[in-house]
């Protein structure tokens, strides 16, 4: 599934008519000791013309279940000029009695989600604050919404995603109270003023065991969207029919649900992502399908569905080139040898003509338990695995315009990936894929670069003498050519700009 959903916010329209240019990079690293040695996690969340936000905690940014710690977790708030020097930090500090659940940066703005709970009447408030560009907290607090925690909970991650014009803010508090029949989605949509604010439940007729919310959105009109998989029987799908996904459209000013049924018949849809085509008034569905099971990769899929008739205009399907499975000999396979494992979807970067090109990373862990004889006590290890990455065109017909993959392996323990992966750009007729070679100290920075006629070359454009690895995703593209990413160098975090 996709993992990092919060990264589809902004799907570029890749317009593959411009012809190729060549461009160098341009690498400017910042100066040392610019960010608290124990708020060792940062994220890049935002920019202005003067430079570019950063958000910095004492806990990771990324864990599994972001809740996680939030008793003890600090935000400082920065702003870094173009330049790459401090403008000014702040901390992030709210009432005492709220807790800070998501921070994102909405229409030229920070903007700050809260939840306070009232254990004796058994209530939440979500709350709305605005910091501006010089980190402080601006006006009164929003009121977002007060619900019943007999009814509602916010015991899952909570959702935040703006429209691709940043027209409208989701707020969602993800599947809640549900039971063996039927489940809620409850979600919060506003505007850019923040004076139009709708509440409404998606009504799902379908318990949790059989039905699990995987990606939402919401477009520039207000509509949201919810991508789910369902089994019936239970997650155990022996067959097509058993393990689908569907597509939810709630229009909280209508309060109307319209449901499609995404499925291959005698083949299994083994993972798709969603983007939503304002340019082509669509919406855009993509991702891998399987012969023999829901978990592995024989081809592509695409679905366009069109919201204002709410039906499939476009579908179709192809399996990879045999040339194309040659680059994966000594990776897993099933199937004899016809199907990948371990990729999932990360992102459904939209082309202008209807089509889309999907990026899929291979990712996977691994846990082993042993026996500590000095401290007589189990250890459990996690290993993390991130390898190649796939980029696939494919056209509106569902067939593949062009299939490439991006070498690479990484591998850590117990860290969470915290190196793996990698940053993304796209500029004029090009892609680029920013990584480390490997996870290490040692480790060099590559660049693979990959056209709209799907034309690939690869770089070293950080050599391991540096003794500089990135933090792929917690970097941001600022500019139409710029991405900031940070870093550790010489054991210091530090910011990494490339312009290209």
């Amino acid at each position: 599934m996709i993992r990092h959903c919060f990264y589809l916010l902004v799907s570029f329209l890749w317009l593959a008519t411009i012809a190729p240019h060549a461009h160098a990079q341009k690498i400017e690293w910042s100066a040392y000791d610019l960010i608290d040695k124990k708020m060792g996690y940062v994220k890049i969340i935002g920019y202005d013309d003067a430079g570019f936000f950063a958000l910095a905690s004492n806990l990771s940014l990324e864990h599994e279940r972001s809740r996680v710690g939030f008793k003890k977790r600090k935000y400082y708030l920065m702003h870094f000029t173009n330049g790459l020097k401090k403008s000014w930090e702040k901390p992030l500090e709210i009432n005492a009695n709220r807790t800070i659940e998501k921070i994102t940066w909405f229409n030229e703005s920070i903007i700050l989600i809260s939840s306070e709970e009232d254990a004796k009447n058994s209530k939440y408030t979500l709350w709305l604050d605005r910091v501006d560009q010089k980190g402080n907290i601006v006006a009164e607090s929003i009121r977002l919404d007060e619900f019943n925690t007999t009814e509602y909970g916010l015991d899952e991650d909570l959702i935040l995603i703006a429209s691709h014009e940043q027209t409208y803010l989701l707020i969602s508090y993800g599947t809640v109270r549900s039971d063996n029949e039927k489940q809620t989605v409850r979600v919060v949509v506003t505007d850019e003023t923040f004076s139009k604010t709708k509440i409404g439940d998606i009504a799902i007729p379908i318990g949790k065991k059989n039905y699990t919310a995987e990606n939402y959105a919401v477009a520039n009109d207000g509509k949201v969207y919810v991508l789910g998989t369902r089994y019936d029987n239970e997650k155990k799908a022996r067959s097509p029919e058993q393990y689908f996904y569907q597509l939810l459209m709630y229009d909280p000013f209508t309060q109307i649900t319209f449901q499609n049924e995404i499925k291959i018949t005698d083949q299994f849809i083994s993972d798709i992502g969603f983007s939503i085509d304002e340019l082509n008034k669509q919406v855009v569905i993509a991702g891998f399908f399987s012969d023999k099971t829901s978990y592995s990769t024989a081809g592509v899929y695409y679905m366009a569905y069109d919201p204002a008739t709410n039906k499939i205009t476009e579908r179709g399907s192809q399996k990879f080139s045999e040339r194309f499975m040659l680059k994966f000999i000594g990776e897993p396979k099933v199937n004899k040898g016809k199907e990948l494992v371990n990729y999932s979807v990360n992102k459904i970067v939209l082309r202008n003509d209807g089509g889309a090109v999907v990026t899929a990373e291979s990712f996977y862990t691994s846990r082993f338990t042993y026996y500590d004889n000095f401290t007589h006590a189990f250890t459990t290890r996690t290993n993390y695995y991130y390898n190649n990455v796939l980029a696939i065109s494919i056209n509106v017909d569902g067939t593949i315009d062009w299939e490439m993959v991006v070498p690479k392996e990484q591998f850590t323990v117990d860290d969470g990936g915290f190196f793996s992966s990698y940053a993304t750009l796209i500029f004029l007729d090009k892609m680029y894929f920013i990584y480390n070679k490997f996870s290490g100290r040692r480790t060099a920075v590559m660049v693979h670069r990959v056209s709209t006629t799907g034309e690939d070359s690869q770089s070293q454009i950080i050599g391991p003498g540096e003794d500089a690895q990135l933090i792929p995703r917690s970097g941001m593209q600022i500019d139409e050519n710029i991405v900031v990413i940070p870093a550790l160098r010489n054991r210091k975090l530090v910011f990494l700009k490339l312009e290209f």
